[in-house]
């Protein structure tokens, strides 16, 4: 998983999301969410000299986070986006996978 942003910075990004708009998409699967069901992410993970800067943090919702797990971001994101990818190495599942493709059909 990645590492913490301080409960006062979280507070801080959820509540200014919150004031402008009311849903969000997921970085991984576009599905739209309210504040309260989506994640903070690391692009760059801390432990490998990752910020807590917004330009390296990204919005995803609960599935995809969890489903994420150790997997490198921009692998998952890329998997995530194409049909025939290989699954990285470090992801658990497609999460909301399925779920994006039958809406980019539609």
């Amino acid at each position: 998983m990645a590492a913490k942003i301080n409960s006062k910075t979280r507070r801080l990004i959820k509540q200014t999301l919150s004031e402008n708009k009311k849903k969000y998409p997921c970085v991984f699967c576009k599905i739209l969410f309210d504040v309260d069901n989506l994640t903070i992410e690391h692009i760059i993970p801390k432990k490998e000299g990752g910020s807590n800067r917004l330009y390296n943090l990204a919005l995803s919702c609960v599935v995809c986070n969890t489903n994420r797990d150790q997997a490198n971001f921009y692998e998952y994101l890329l998997w995530m986006n194409n049909k025939d990818a290989v699954k990285p190495k470090g992801a658990r599942s497609g999460g909301n996978k399925n779920r994006f493709y039958k809406r980019r059909k539609e």
